[in-house]
């Protein structure tokens, strides 16, 4: 009787992937898919994902290393520097909460010397854009709506994680991050990056851009003035940025207290420009209209006739 793939013991299964680090090998067939989706631990994850994209780039960056350490006269020392594609390794939904965590461990050991002083902080560059797919679904009823909760809940921990313990900038991607947040309308994923700095002005105020599509004028002063507190974050009581959060449902939100009794005049975090104006005017929403003439907008003639038909 011969032997096929599919009739090979699990922990084969697994070994072979493991050792051809191939991303094709799961989505193969239906049965393997279930094996690889089902059977795998996190640890089993983490170590495909570092021998990935960690242990075959790094073999190469020796390989390069050893070619401009023979063309370097001799006695002169080059220090190795490990490059993992860590961009790629957040890109994969296999990369959660917890594989990042043994991950983090295979990096420490990696770099392991007797000074833990000379042991580089971790750094991880942009956000992945996988962590913002739950925000252009709309939430429904019954167990739909709590599976989208879910998944906005795992995605802001995972965010503020990224954010916190190992740097990664809000403003990667062109700020693709905060541009989608504020597209859906998601005050916490927007106060949360905010809070972390992103910038609204990158890109032309392409994020201010979108806020203004959005018609929403208490979204648009959110992303403007650094103390302005949006109606759906002062529903309830405000809770430090560590506690639990309802993205979905926004009843709770991602900023520190805030002290009450001095209130300090912060700059504008974007330049008002007459491009603004005029799209609030374009719009036909004199109420963002007279917001953006306040803050020092000038209209044009032509703005001017365009307000005066509102």
């Amino acid at each position: 009787m011969s032997t096929t793939l599919l009739s090979l013991p699990i922990e084969i299964l697994q070994d072979i992937h493991l050792l051809s680090t191939s991303e094709h090998l799961p989505i193969s067939c239906k049965r393997l898919y279930e094996i690889y989706t089902r059977t795998t631990t996190a640890r089993y994850r983490a170590e495909y994902l570092w021998r990935k994209y960690a242990l075959k780039d790094q073999q190469w960056t020796e390989d390069e290393e050893q070619r401009r350490n023979d063309d370097n006269s001799i006695g002169r020392t080059t220090e190795r520097r490990r490059k993992i594609r860590w961009d790629a390794i957040l890109a994969c939904p296999a990369c959660s909460i917890e594989v990042l965590s043994i991950l983090r461990h295979f990096h420490s050991e990696r770099l392991h010397s007797s000074d833990q002083r000379t042991v580089p902080k971790l750094k991880l560059p942009g956000l992945p854009t996988r962590l913002f797919k739950a925000l252009s679904s709309e939430p429904s009823t019954g167990s739909n709506s709590k599976d989208l909760l879910n998944q906005l809940d795992q995605a802001y921990r995972y965010i503020q994680l990224l954010l916190t313990d190992y740097g990664a900038s809000p403003d990667k991607l062109g700020g693709y991050p905060l541009a989608r947040s504020v597209l859906s309308g998601n005050v916490p994923f927007i106060r949360l990056l905010l809070n972390h700095g992103a910038r609204p002005g990158i890109k032309d105020d392409l994020v201010i851009m979108v806020a203004i599509e959005t018609g929403d004028l208490s979204l648009l002063r959110l992303l403007i003035e650094p103390g302005f507190i949006h109606p759906l974050e002062s529903s309830l009581p405000f809770k430090d940025a560590t506690n639990p959060v309802n993205p979905l449902l926004l009843h709770q939100n991602s900023s520190p207290k805030i002290q009450s009794n001095k209130k300090i005049k912060l700059d504008d975090r974007v330049q008002i420009t007459d491009q603004m104006l005029e799209k609030a005017i374009r719009r036909k929403d004199p109420k963002m209209a007279q917001y953006f003439i306040e803050k020092g907008a000038r209209p044009t003639l032509e703005t001017i006739r365009l307000l005066e038909s509102l």
